[in-house]
């Protein structure tokens, strides 16, 4: 086999870190091991730690006014053991975490790596450890404890296949618990059973909220069902009942009439329900001059970019909500969140040449 570029390599052994929401001590090292390679090029690191989470600022010169800031994170979701060795095939390459989010950090790694003295520049790496739960402890944290102001960001985190993200929905996690009460299988009439009426729940929320099933050709809200747990045994009316829902809004008069029927719903003591993590919709201005001179730099490398909107949410929002411009767009690749996650090889290449020339437009001092 031919070897592999830099950058590849780095990409590969960042897959291997099983950086999931439960392996904190993995989440830990590949951090420290992002933080000893900016500290080697001569960045200055900040670590920063809030219940085993394990984030980081890098910057040029210590300070959190940067001209230019990158950001992506280090944790992925659960796969199984297996998505952890990374695979090269053709021009993919396969693993949890390929292209959500680490190909991301190999990129501004060997960007950085090539410039000649980094003090010439005024940019900042933010590198978050839970963007996957909602960043309360990562992006959410730091934003809360520290100033952060720049002039443009750039998160790759979504705008999939070099499309660059002018809206992105905002998202409610919420887990509904329902009680019932007991009764033999054989005799349901008897009991009440808490799954049916969990179903009832999220039946009646579609309902009141218009949520129609589509196959994404459409810019609507969704509702996902995430889990199910309820019931006791198979002959058994089911007593209790949690479900947990993924809803994705487009603007905040739609979260409002969402929770004004949830509570309506939950109005009795056998419902009730708790916002897990709760997300602003994004819109991103792509008119000014950083887009445009970004758009320029895609256009160099030969990359096709088109402008799209994005079901899910990012760390953006949090550069976007402290008036910093954000440019979210991301190479080609597929699987978020699957079985064989991948991110393409020729675009990683190219992904490197874009930040490098980000970097001289938009950082040189």
């Amino acid at each position: 086999m031919k070897r592999l570029a830099k950058d590849e390599e780095l990409l590969c052994e960042l897959i291997r870190f099983k950086s999931t929401a439960d392996n904190s001590g993995e989440r830990a090292r590949a951090r420290e091991y992002v933080a000893e390679i900016f500290e080697e090029v001569g960045l200055h690191v900040i670590r920063i730690n809030k219940e085993d989470t394990y984030s980081l600022i890098a910057t040029t010169d210590g300070s959190l006014r940067q001209q230019l800031w990158l950001c992506a994170h280090i944790d992925v979701v659960d796969a199984p053991d297996a998505s952890f060795t990374p695979i090269i095939e053709k021009d993919r390459i396969i693993g949890r975490g390929a292209i959500d989010n680490k190909f991301a950090i190999a990129a501004f790694i060997e960007a950085i790596r090539a410039i000649p003295d980094i003090h010439d520049y005024s940019f900042g790496v933010m590198l978050t450890g839970d963007e996957e739960l909602g960043s309360p402890n990562g992006a959410e944290h730091i934003f809360s404890k520290h100033h952060i102001e720049g002039d443009v960001a750039y998160v790759p985190d979504s705008g999939e296949s070099w499309s660059i993200e002018t809206h992105a929905k905002g998202g409610l996690h919420i887990e509904i618990a329902v009680n019932g009460k007991a009764a033999h299988g054989s005799k349901p009439w008897l009991g009440e059973n808490a799954i049916d009426k969990a179903m009832g729940v999220v039946d009646i929320l579609r309902k009141e909220n218009n949520i129609i099933v589509h196959n994404g050709d459409q810019y609507l809200p969704t509702l996902s069902i995430g889990k199910i747990v309820g019931g006791q045994a198979t002959n058994a009316v089911a007593e209790h009942c949690m479900v947990t829902i993924d809803y994705r809004y487009i603007t905040n008069e739609q979260k409002v009439q969402f929770i004004s029927v949830l509570d309506e719903i939950t109005g009795s003591g056998d419902i009730s329900y708790t916002v897990v993590a709760d997300v602003d919709p994004v819109t991103n201005e792509v008119t000014g001059e950083q887009f445009t001179a970004f758009k320029n730099i895609l256009t160099k490398h030969g990359v096709r970019w088109t402008e799209s909107q994005s079901c899910g949410a990012t760390d953006a929002r949090f550069f976007s909500a402290n008036n910093i411009p954000v440019i979210v767009c991301q190479p080609n690749g597929a699987n978020m969140h699957a079985d064989n996650e991948w991110v393409s090889r020729s675009d990683l290449r190219t992904m490197k040449k874009v930040v490098s020339d980000m970097l001289t437009q938009f950082a040189k001092v």
